[in-house]
Formats: C-alpha cells, sequence, structure tokens
C-alpha cells in the first residue's frame, strides 16, 4: 500500500503476516512533490502520479517492488518536458488497453498516453498525443473495462452528452500500427 503527502510517498507494510496497529510501519520510498490538480491513479500494477516542475507537470509511474520496502519510479513525461501543463484536473486510464487519458474540466483536449509492452512485460515504446474536441468541451471521462465514457458540453448550446468508445473494437492505436504494420 502506498501512503501519500505533500512531498514523499511512504509504503506502508508489516514484518507480519497480519497488519495490526503495533505491527505497521511506513518506509519512506520516494521524494517527488505530488501535484495536487488529481489524486494518485491505480492503474494495473502501478500508481500513476503528478509532479510539478518550472516546465510543466511531470507524470510519474511508481511501481512496488514484490515483497520489498522499495518503489520504482519511471517518468513518463521525461522525453517531453513541459507538454502538459499544471492545469490538469482529470485523469483516469486502462491498463488492459495501455492508455491514459489527462485533461482539464471545460476544455477541448485530452492529452494520451499510450504504451506498447514488449514480451517480457516492459514497456517497448510510449507516446504522448492530444485528441482535440472542437466545439466540444470535456466535463468528465471515465474508463469501464475497454469503455471510455467521456461528458461533453456543446460550447455553443451548453447541451451536455455522454459519448462511448469502445476501444475493444476501435484499431486506434497508432504505435501498434506502426510495429505489426496493421
Amino acid at each position: 500500500m502506498l501512503l501519500f503527502s505533500s512531498k514523499n510517498q511512504h509504503i506502508v507494510g508489516t514484518t507480519q503476516q497480519i497488519l495490526t496497529a503495533k505491527t505497521v510501519s511506513t518506509n519512506p520510498t520516494t521524494k517527488f512533490t505530488n501535484y495536487d490538480g488529481f489524486k494518485p491513479l491505480a492503474l494495473g500494477d502501478t500508481v500513476i502520479m503528478g509532479t510539478p516542475t518550472k516546465q510543466g507537470l511531470n507524470v510519474i509511474e511508481l511501481s512496488i517492488q514484490p515483497n520489498q520496502f522499495l518503489t520504482q519510479a519511471m517518468d513518463l513525461t521525461g522525453h517531453v518536458p513541459g507538454y502538459l501543463g499544471l492545469d490538469l484536473d482529470l485523469i483516469d486510464g486502462s491498463s488492459v488497453d495501455r492508455i491514459m487519458l489527462m485533461g482539464k474540466k471545460g476544455q477541448d483536449r485530452l492529452y494520451v498516453y499510450q504504451y506498447l509492452p514488449g514480451p517480457d512485460g516492459n514497456k517497448v515504446q510510449e507516446a504522448w498525443h492530444e485528441w482535440t474536441f472542437d466545439g466540444y468541451a470535456v466535463e468528465a471521462f471515465k474508463f469501464i473495462r475497454s469503455t471510455l465514457y467521456i461528458v461533453f458540453r456543446n460550447e455553443t448550446t451548453n447541451a451536455y452528452t455522454l459519448e462511448t468508445i469502445s476501444l475493444k473494437d476501435f484499431d486506434f492505436n497508432p504505435i501498434l500500427s506502426i510495429v505489426t504494420g496493421k
């Protein structure tokens, strides 16, 4: 279990088989300033968090090493510094479909992170790009299984609509297309 404070991350655990008030321990594991625009996101066996910098928002992926009080941290935005601003307040993702979306409520764009795992499960390719919805503001979004639900607000009429995108039936993955030739 990970515990977040404003400037540190800790692993909560025990050396005993049962976690109790007497056996619990917290061990500092990483020291990232926690971005308060959104809560950390559990995504598969990792946790995604934001950390503010002078250039913008860095997105950090934390992986707990099994049976250890260690966390591996990887900067998902290290190759695109300054790409994400410090105003994002929406985040969700699907580890099954290897995609994460970030955005700001009321804006017409979503930032998309996708990756392609290799045979060993490690990422062999990753990419950031944007989806822009001219005339429609994104108010909320949520992944449920392989379906993305997006609440849009028409910027002209202020009418709200709920739209869905099935990621299972929709082959939009440009990374996969390049690698496999499909």
